[in-house]
Formats: structure tokens, C-alpha cells, sequence
């Protein structure tokens, strides 16, 4: 039985190794578009701020040790094109075909571009992958911008928040939702709001 994991990462590993796990028969290819399997993304704005020195710190497996431990075959740079289902098939940009019996699409979130004029602009960034937190602190580093607004109260948005305002930029924060976080919670809206206001962040809430 051939089992193929689209996607990395925590759903896709995860999924992996839970097969693994269940069936140590099985013959299990996980393929990855990007060129680390697993990170740790939450970590991301440590990495801006400069606590992390080195994005190599933040990887958690490489291909080689899952294929070592776990025995599942991780290919990276392998962005999945097409299924074919009634070919039991995934097609590779590339254009090679993998074959499996059992698939598990694990693709997992992708930053929206929230309908932003120039969303494609050079000053304008994702934090979502390694890749785009190298790209984002070396345009800090290099280009010493004044301003900066995160779209999304969440976790990495209030940590990218905090990474920009150790950089020295006026910060904005702004989130179409009524609370941070992802909660409805005035209370902690209310607190998380306060502080923020100490370290000179606006905060802007119920829009767009």
C-alpha cells in the first residue's frame, strides 16, 4: 500500500508518522513545494527581531532524519501541480507523475492577500515560511523602514508587531475581527490592547 502525503509541516508530518504508527507496512512518500519540511513558524518574528540568529535553528526534522526514524520518504521542492484521482496519480510541476494508493492532501493555511493594492510590491511581505522571514529581515536590516503595519491581531501578527517595534518602526496593528488573538474575549482584548499601547503599537480593530 502507497501512501502520499502532500504537504509538510505540522498537518502533513503529523499525518505521516500517525500512519506510520498504524501500519509500519506501508510505503509512505511525503512531498514538500518548499525546501524545509518542518519549522517552527511560530518562531518566525524571534528570528526578525534578531533572538534567533539563524534560520537553521528553527528547523525542527530534516528529510533525512524523518527517512531515518520514522521510515517515510520526504521529498522537498516537489510542488504537487494536479491530482489525477482516477489515476491514482500527482502531478508534479515538473511534470513527473507519483503514484499512490491512498492520498492525504495536508497543504494547510496560506496567507491572504486581504484584496491589497500591491500585494505584490517589494515592501510588502508574507511571514508564513522561512523564505519570506529571510526576505523580510534583511529588507529591515537593509532599507531601515520608519513605518510598519501587520494585517492580523493573532499570535505571530502581536509577535511580528513586537519584532518591527524592536527595529526601531512606528507600528500599526490592524485586524478585521473585534478581538486579538482569535478570541472574542473583551477582557483580554482590553489587557492585550494596554499593553501594546505601552510599547507605542497601535492597535486598530473592526477593520479592514
Amino acid at each position: 500500500m502507497r501512501l502520499l502525503v502532500i504537504g509538510g509541516v505540522a498537518a502533513g508530518l503529523s499525518a505521516a508518522a500517525r500512519a506510520r504508527r498504524i501500519d509500519p507496512s506501508l510505503e509512505i512518500t511525503v512531498i514538500e513545494r518548499g525546501p524545509a519540511i518542518s519549522y517552527a513558524a511560530c518562531s518566525l518574528p524571534y528570528y526578525l527581531e534578531g533572538q534567533v540568529r539563524d534560520l537553521e535553528e528553527l528547523i525542527a526534522f530534516t528529510p533525512e532524519r524523518f527517512q531515518r526514524e520514522r521510515n517515510i520518504t520526504v521529498r522537498t521542492n516537489a510542488a504537487a501541480e494536479a491530482v489525477r484521482h482516477s489515476r491514482r496519480q500527482v502531478l508534479l510541476a515538473g511534470g513527473e507523475a507519483v503514484p499512490y494508493d491512498r492520498l492525504v492532501i495536508a497543504t494547510g493555511a496560506r496567507p491572504a492577500g486581504c484584496g491589497i493594492e500591491g500585494a505584490l510590491q517589494p515592501h510588502v511581505f508574507k511571514l508564513h515560511t522561512l523564505e519570506d522571514a529571510r526576505r523580510l529581515r534583511a529588507f529591515l536590516l537593509e532599507r531601515r523602514p520608519r513605518r510598519g503595519v501587520v494585517v492580523g491581531a493573532g499570535y505571530i501578527g502581536l509577535e511580528t508587531a513586537g519584532a518591527l517595534r524592536a527595529h526601531g518602526l512606528a507600528v500599526s496593528v490592524v485586524d478585521s475581527g473585534v478581538g486579538v488573538l482569535g478570541r472574542q474575549d473583551p477582557e483580554l482584548t482590553g489587557m492585550v490592547a494596554e499593553h501594546l499601547k505601552r510599547f507605542h503599537i497601535e492597535l486598530h480593530l473592526g477593520v479592514k
